[in-house]
């Protein structure tokens, strides 16, 4: 009997802390329920596809979060309140994403497309043939490579070993009428430093002013590559001359050889890149793609098709095919 006392008292007095820890728990699991309730914030910024953290589960994102509270997924941003959210979708750049995926949504969701009629396709033709004709800056090449040799020849007393080049779409054929001449100083550096190089440009450029005109030096601002800016006064084009990676003069090349190849590549990927144009979605500077991007996706397409009217000319080279 005296031990069964002793246990019913040790109940009585252990009852009120485990009432008091179980109060705890529940309130505990409360306020977790709480924070991981929706609240108005969150469920107003979800439409702009971001999000609390709370709902992010990509380590990769966890590991920089501390101190933030959302995540864009659109832009891959962390923003650490309410008002930064509210800042963030209203930039340029976040709405003209969310527009792309607006209109992606949509087209997944239209039913299968009918392929086209002998009537579409030839209006398709008629347009591609007419845009060519009116737009592509084919007709100048001699132009711009002119240019770029007359510029060579001028540096030549400052800079004998340098030498200038076209890229971009004056050296792929892939060029609008309204297309800059890309010009690219090539040198050995163990010769000629890069200050030296791009000094004695823009002092060749400013002595020779009836040739080049509104030379204008940008060191600084543009994606931190420098460039000298100025225009050619016997043809009104504009041009660009910048010091950078062979990277893109071998991507300048390869999409000549690919539009030397089938002028149907050339029409088309013109014409593809003209629409870039008229709907302002080539534009690196506001979140789109470069305009050689989209004469990617025409080579990419004509070399998919049944059959090919493309080579995949690195696979040739791979496989020692051609």
């Amino acid at each position: 009997l005296i031990g069964i006392h002793a246990l019913a008292m040790a109940e009585l007095e252990r009852e009120p802390a485990a009432v008091q820890s179980e109060a705890q728990g529940q309130a505990r699991t409360g306020a977790e329920e709480a924070q991981a309730r929706p609240t108005m914030d969150d469920m107003r910024f979800t439409k702009y596809d971001v999000f609390p953290m709370s709902r992010i589960r990509d380590p990769r994102v966890l590991r920089k979060s501390q101190g933030y509270q959302f995540y864009c997924r659109l832009c891959e941003r962390l923003l650490k309140k309410p008002s930064s959210v509210d800042s963030h979708v209203k930039e340029k750049t976040h709405r003209i994403r969310a527009e792309d995926k607006g209109i992606a949504r949509t087209l997944q969701s239209e039913a299968s497309l009918l392929p086209p009629s002998p009537a579409q396709l030839g209006g398709i033709t008629c347009a591609v043939e007419r845009v060519f004709g009116e737009q592509s800056g084919l007709p100048q090449t001699g132009t711009r490579e002119a240019i770029a040799t007359q510029l060579e020849a001028l540096l030549s007393a400052e800079c004998p070993d340098v030498t200038v080049k076209l890229f971009g779409s004056s050296k792929s054929l892939f060029s609008l009428k309204s297309s800059n001449v890309n010009l690219f100083l090539d040198f050995p550096e163990e010769h000629v430093a890069l200050s030296e190089a791009m000094l004695s440009t823009v002092k060749v450029l400013k002595a020779n002013a009836k040739v080049y005109q509104k030379v204008k030096e940008d060191f600084f601002s543009y994606n931190k590559i420098p460039r000298i800016l100025f225009e050619h006064s016997a043809s009104s084009l504009q041009c660009e001359v910048r010091i950078m990676s062979s990277n893109p003069m071998t991507v300048s090349s390869l999409l000549r050889l690919y539009a030397e190849l089938d002028q149907r590549a050339l029409k088309l990927g013109l014409a593809f890149r003209y629409w870039a144009k008229v709907c302002g979605v080539d534009r690196p500077d506001q979140g789109h793609y470069p305009s050689h991007t989209f004469v990617l996706m025409v080579i990419h397409f004509l070399q998919q098709t049944h059959p090919p009217v493309l080579p995949v000319l690195h696979q040739m080279l791979y496989t020692g095919k051609g």
